[in-house]
């Protein structure tokens, strides 16, 4: 329902080994593992790794090799590493899915042609191809689902994904999301995405 990032920021201090205090001082020894265990813990969702499309020649997003720990806190909500639309989509889907990361599909099944030129008899049936399971209990599992579903259901003024409901006539549940860069001209652009599922309880 509320924005995420103050949590996001407790979670990166906490991969850290250190916990949020007003005028703390941040050590930054573990920077390097820190990052890699965020990093990891995102690709388990598709975030910054191959999704497994079956297309050629996959971008895995911008993920920079230097980075100062501004960066790091940051991209603990989103506003670092650069993802592509496949991924938002794949990351979504393995929240719907219970945390099973399930390769996406171009081509469902291989045809033969009829003696016409047309579609003929199915050659082979291709099968869904689960990349990994999310290291993940249940219960948080479960507050994952809750989460997504008060951004759409949520009750407060600063419910961010509301325009999902209105008018829906499923259940819907998703992620908003607001990364914000600058231009040529030093003006701030900001750029504003979505992820969802339905039905929520079914998806």
């Amino acid at each position: 329902e509320y924005s995420s990032n103050a949590y996001m920021v407790q979670t990166a201090l906490g991969i850290m080994g250190q916990t949020y205090q007003p005028n703390m001082f941040v050590g930054t020894s573990n920077l390097e593992t820190a990052m890699g265990k965020l990093r990891a813990t995102f690709g388990e969702y598709g975030l910054g790794a191959a999704t497994g499309i079956d297309l050629p020649d996959e971008s895995t997003g911008f993920v920079p090799k230097e980075y100062s720990f501004a960066n790091y806190i940051t991209n603990a909500f989103g506003q670092f590493d650069n993802y592509t639309p496949m991924q938002l989509a794949q990351y979504v889907a393995t929240i719907a899915n219970d945390g099973v990361r399930v390769a996406p599909r171009i081509v469902e099944g291989i045809y033969g042609n009829n003696d016409k030129g047309g579609l003929g008899d199915l050659i082979q049936q291709l099968q869904p191809t689960e990349m990994n399971k999310v290291n993940i209990s249940d219960s948080d599992m479960s507050i994952l689902h809750q989460g997504f579903y008060q951004v759409a259901h949520g009750t407060s003024g600063l419910t961010t994904g509301r325009a999902f409901s209105n008018g829906a006539l499923v259940s819907i549940s998703g992620k908003t999301g607001t990364a914000e860069s600058y231009v040529a001209d030093g003006q701030q652009a900001t750029n504003t995405n979505a992820v969802a599922y339905a039905p929520s309880d079914n998806p």
